[in-house]
């Protein structure tokens, strides 16, 4: 964000709670790579599937979970946002 001259006013990890579960999901399909186009389509629809209803529900649980873990500022989370502004 620097190099393109902004200012950071935020950067901040998030889904701390939901880590080990994503490093499991991904731990699983590291060994394996797609042979083909369709394989590579799959793995895409397997990735933005949205989860059965229970399971839905319970993950979403665990994120309103981690809210107040964001006051901690860990150094880590599923994922990362950050805010920047152009000066002047």
């Amino acid at each position: 964000m620097q190099r393109a001259g902004l200012h950071v006013r935020l950067v901040r990890t998030f889904n701390t709670l939901l880590l080990p579960i994503q490093l499991l999901e991904r731990a699983r399909f590291r060994s394996w790579t797609p042979t083909s186009e369709a394989e590579r389509l799959d793995l895409v629809r397997h990735a933005l599937r949205v989860p059965p209803a229970p399971l839905n529900t319970l993950l979403r649980l665990v994120m309103q979970a981690d809210l107040p873990l964001r006051r901690l500022g860990l150094p880590f989370g599923t994922s990362l946002i950050a805010i920047g502004f152009r000066p002047g």
